[in-house]
């Protein structure tokens, strides 16, 4: 063991995706792919903390997907991950300690979360917390709704630490969907803070992201934004972050030539394509996929820019999501709703 601290954060379990629902992804595996992936983002971290021996593990927010997400399955595959988290710090001999982002909260005024089960387990801080590790001072900030009050906050705590860890979004980093956060939050601390919320692993100015420990959304050219762990030096202060190689990218594929170029070992395709759904079948035969037939419209232009999102936060996005061929209820209601759009109507 040594002085390294190893940080994870936004690994958002949960049975049914944000954007995979259960009867989707074919070839017979279903949403059982998605529990399987965060797994194996689990079993990845779990290797790095052997690898490493950190002296200790923070858990940097949002465990699980929401507290209303919570079913039998998700608490299940939960528990599990949660223990070989445990049995690796037990393995090497490190603390695990963890704190909440805004996915865990339920009533931030009673301070309940989703992750206070784990409270006799690890050493959960559910409030702003220093905690002194041989004169190595860590400030421990969970999620705060108020950025005026987390702004305060870190101005407070960044005068009495030599590193910080919370859960929030600072200005000018870049979310997964390539959009630039305009925060009031500046990453200009005076020292390292380690922070979860933002899914994209990066760092700007003194601020470095774990990122989200998989994709949380299909994305063209997105393999490889995928988050990880991140390992701070107690002694020369140096950060490095290892990204996880081990969960499937999610990736949208527009054109079914892309598909010869991926590995099905690697990624699971979402093709939004007008090919017919025998073609797609034949040449995605080996992958996990979900097939959106796309409508052809006169100007494609105005259809890709209100399609690029399914995060399935939306009724209209919910829809586009179940639109299969075999499937005449919901392609009717997908053309219902899409027929603003067009301009052949």
């Amino acid at each position: 063991m040594n002085d390294k601290i190893l940080f994870f954060s936004d690994v958002h379990i949960r049975e049914t995706g944000s954007f995979l629902p259960w009867n989707q992804v074919v070839n017979g595996r279903g949403l059982t792919g998605e529990i399987e992936n965060i797994m194996k983002g689990f079993k990845f971290i779990s290797s790095q903390i052997v690898e490493h021996q950190p002296r200790l593990v923070i858990f940097a927010g949002d465990w699980h997907h929401t507290t209303d997400s919570i079913t039998t399955m998700s608490l299940y595959a939960s528990g599990l991950c949660h223990s070989m988290i445990l049995d690796a710090c037990e393995e090497v001999g490190c603390e695990f300690w963890m704190f909440s982002g805004q996915h865990d909260i339920y009533s931030e005024i009673y301070n309940i979360t989703s992750i206070g089960v784990f409270s006799r387990s690890c050493k959960y801080i559910p409030t702003e917390k220093i905690k002194d590790i041989d004169g190595f001072k860590i400030g421990i900030l969970p999620y705060l709704s108020c950025n005026e009050l987390a702004l305060s906050t870190l101005s407070d705590m960044s005068c009495k630490v030599d590193l910080i860890s919370t859960h929030l979004n600072f200005g000018g980093s870049v979310f997964e969907s390539g959009k630039v956060s305009d925060s009031i939050l500046s990453p200009k601390l005076g020292v390292p803070c380690v922070s979860g919320d933002i899914h994209r692993q990066g760092a700007y100015q003194d601020v470095t992201y774990c990122g989200s420990l998989y994709q949380n959304k299909f994305a063209q050219d997105n393999t490889d934004h995928v988050g990880g762990v991140v390992l701070f030096d107690m002694n020369s202060k140096k950060i490095k972050s290892i990204p996880n190689t081990v969960s499937k990218h999610y990736v949208r594929v527009k054109d079914l030539k892309q598909v010869k170029k991926l590995d099905p070992d690697k990624v699971v395709l979402q093709v939004v394509t007008s090919d017919d759904k025998e073609e797609v079948s034949n040449v995605c035969e080996d992958f996990e996929y979900m097939f959106i037939p796309r409508p052809t419209f006169e100007e494609e232009k105005e259809f890709d820019e209100d399609y690029v999102d399914t995060s399935l936060q939306t009724p209209k996005e919910i829809f586009r999501s179940y639109v299969e061929d075999d499937n005449p209820e919901a392609v009717k209601l997908f053309d219902r709703v899409m027929s603003g759009k067009r301009r052949d109507k």
